[in-house]
């Protein structure tokens, strides 16, 4: 049977379904930002309880990052929980670059999907929003890092031999727009 509306280039994301997208690990987030067709902060945890839902549907969130060299590092706080993730854009194909035009209000939207790692089904989807001067510096560092040349393995081993609870001050994570 043909459906004519079926888009194949569409990715739907429903609560309680398979995520359809594979997670690269059972803990821990992937910020997947500037990447056709969204900005997808996936948080993929064993055992979703109801609190971490509830955490991801509407706690604050603060974010931010590290710059060392040509490593980029997120953190991100949701309440109580707390992640962080590398990001390099020279890892995404051209085609699906997305480099946003700047304004000075242009806010970086990024949508976070919890995920349970034991039934890899989505539990939890919000979008929040950078501040204008965060959005602003990481699409300059992220062009910055796509004319980078240099490998950044000892820059992210740099960033991961600090303890997570210390990032946050570190990464000078301010609070997101929901």
């Amino acid at each position: 049977m043909h459906n004519e509306n079926f888009n194949p280039f569409v990715t739907v994301y429903s609560i309680g379904h398979p995520y359809p997208k594979t997670l690269p690990g059972t803990f821990g987030a992937v910020a997947e930002f500037l990447s056709r067709p969204l900005n997808v902060l996936a948080v993929a945890l064993p055992g979703v309880t109801f609190a971490e839902e509830l955490m991801v549907r509407g706690a604050p969130v603060m974010a931010g990052y590290i710059k060392d060299g040509p490593h980029i590092h997120w953190v991100f706080k949701i309440g109580d929980m707390l992640f962080d993730s590398p990001f390099d854009a020279r890892l995404i194909n051209r085609e699906d670059l997305m480099i946003h035009d700047l304004t000075p209000e242009t806010r970086l939207l990024v949508h976070i999907h919890l995920v349970d790692s034991n039934s890899q089904k989505l539990r939890a989807m919000r979008a929040v929003t950078l501040s204008p001067s965060l959005t602003k510096r990481f699409l300059c560092d992220a062009m910055d890092q796509l004319a980078d040349v240099r490998e950044v393995e000892r820059y992210y081993a740099k960033c991961k031999a600090i303890p997570l609870r210390k990032l946050p001050r570190l990464a000078k994570v301010e609070p997101c727009g929901s």
